[in-house]
C-alpha cells in the first residue's frame, strides 16, 4: 500500500502531556499512535554517537529524540552537572509505542559508574540520581539484551531536574468533588 506522510503542527497553548494520533481517510481510521508534547528543548539523536568519545553534548532540561538502529546500537550522551543537582534521566520507550526495552548507564566525570537502570518488560527507563562532583557525567543507553532494532525501536531520552510523580493516593476521586490527594515521586517541590 501507499505510505500516507503528514505534518502535525502543535498549538503554543497545547498542554504537555501524551496524546493519541490517527489516521482517518476514506479506508477507515487507523489504530492509535501515541504523541507526546513537550516542555523540553528538543533535539535529534546525532551519529556517530556510539562511544564515549563520541557522546553527544546536551544540556540539563534537554530531550533527545533518537534511535537504537541495530541490536548492538550503543547511544551516548553528555551533559554538565553541578555538585548536589538531582538529576532524573528518563526514557520514554513503552509508553510511547516504542518496541525497546531500554538499558541506561550514567558515569560520573571520572568514569564510575554511578546509576544503573535495568528494565523489566513493556517499561519506560527512569534514572534518578544526586551528582556527588561537577563535571560532565555519560549517559550510556542501548536495547537491554542487544537482540534486535530498528526504526521500531525509538526513545525520547529526558535528562531534567523537574519533578517526576510516580503515584497519586487516593488513585481516583469522585468527579466535580474536592478532595485531599498525596502526590509521590521525585523532586517534588517541599518533599
Amino acid at each position: 500500500p501507499p505510505i500516507t506522510k503528514f505534518t502535525v503542527t502543535i498549538a503554543k497553548d497545547v498542554p504537555v502531556g501524551f496524546y493519541d494520533v490517527r489516521l482517518v481517510n476514506k479506508n477507515g481510521v487507523s489504530n492509535p499512535r501515541r504523541f507526546v508534547v513537550g516542555d523540553l528543548i528538543e533535539v535529534a539523536e546525532k551519529e556517530p554517537n556510539n562511544d564515549v568519545e563520541q557522546a553527544q553534548k546536551v544540556e540539563i532540561g534537554t530531550t533527545i529524540n533518537g534511535t537504537i538502529s541495530a541490536g548492538t546500537d550503543v547511544d551516548y550522551f553528555s551533559f554538565p552537572g553541578k555538585k548536589g543537582q538531582r538529576v532524573l534521566v528518563t526514557c520514554l520507550t513503552a509508553s510511547i509505542d516504542s518496541r525497546l526495552d531500554p538499558e541506561m548507564k550514567v558515569f560520573s566525570p571520572k568514569g564510575t559508574e554511578v546509576a544503573y537502570f535495568r528494565p523489566a518488560p513493556l517499561q519506560d527507563g527512569l534514572v534518578d540520581i544526586s551528582l556527588a562532583e561537577d563535571g560532565d557525567y555519560i549517559i550510556r543507553l542501548n536495547k537491554f539484551t542487544y537482540t534486535a532494532a530498528n526504526a521500531e525501536y525509538f526513545y525520547r531520552l529526558n535528562i531534567t531536574l523537574a519533578p517526576h510523580i510516580d503515584a497519586v493516593f487516593p488513585p481516583m476521586i469522585e468527579p466535580g468533588k474536592a478532595a485531599q490527594i498525596t502526590l509521590y515521586g521525585r523532586n517534588l517541590p517541599g518533599g
